[in-house]
């Protein structure tokens, strides 16, 4: 999960770094709107200020609803309640009571955002509904293709190449050799030397040469669980 912090106060920017299980999500930090609307990167939450020195942030998100697909807002100022609900906000956390409700809140994102992220793909035998963050990676072996799940499960498919099946996931998945496709989430480190990714069951997988930049440049800056402050 990509995770924006938009709060201008340094004490509470450590407060709810300090509360997140950051585990593989992406979380970025931002003190002011403006570097937040700069920034290149759609965040499926953003824990959001309201009172952010000059700028509202409800204001805001009026005028850029989708930045973000969910918001949660974080202010000290309760009155604002009856101002910032909408289909797209998840709650709202009094700062006196952050230390109670952000992880509850939190998890409660991250269901949501997995249970939309439900895909039905075509195997031999029949149907399979999976959920993508269950995805470690999709290959050809053999002239047949199959998926590889959390957990070691796998499953042939009836598609016919790699492309086929690839559509249906998000830019996460990319296509590191010629026979397959991995989600970057599931790796676990990078052998710069050799070109080759780990992954988090240990298998290693050989990168080819002429996809390797991207893999890496990808791997840093989307699936980095170190929280980077703008």
């Amino acid at each position: 999960m990509k995770i924006a912090i938009l709060e201008d106060n340094i004490f509470f920017q450590q407060k709810i770094i300090s509360l997140l299980n950051l585990g593989s999500d992406l979380v970025h930090v931002y003190s002011d709107i403006d570097s937040y609307n700069l920034s290149n990167i759609y965040y499926d939450l953003l824990l959001l200020d309201i009172n952010l020195n000059k700028y509202n942030g409800i204001d805001y998100i009026k005028k850029h609803e989708n930045k973000q697909l969910f918001i949660i807002y974080i202010s000290n100022y309760e009155e604002y309640m009856i101002d910032v609900f909408d289909s797209n906000v998840l709650g709202f956390i009094p700062k006196i009571k952050i230390d109670n409700l952000l992880v509850s809140k939190i998890e409660f994102a991250r269901k949501k955002i997995q249970n939309m992220n439900r895909i039905i793909l075509s195997i031999i035998g029949g149907k399979i509904e999976i959920r993508e963050n269950d995805v470690v990676r999709f290959y050809l072996l053999e002239g047949n293709l199959y998926i590889s799940l959390e957990g070691n499960k796998i499953h042939r498919l009836t598609y016919d190449t790699l492309k086929d099946v690839q559509q249906y996931f998000s830019s996460d998945f990319l296509r590191v050799n010629n026979s397959e496709v991995v989600n970057l989430s599931k790796i676990k480190s990078i052998d710069n030397k050799n070109h080759l990714i780990v992954l988090n069951n240990q298998q290693k997988i050989k990168v080819s040469r002429r996809r390797w930049k991207l893999i890496k440049a990808k791997y840093i800056g989307l699936t980095s669980n170190l929280v980077t402050l703008l």
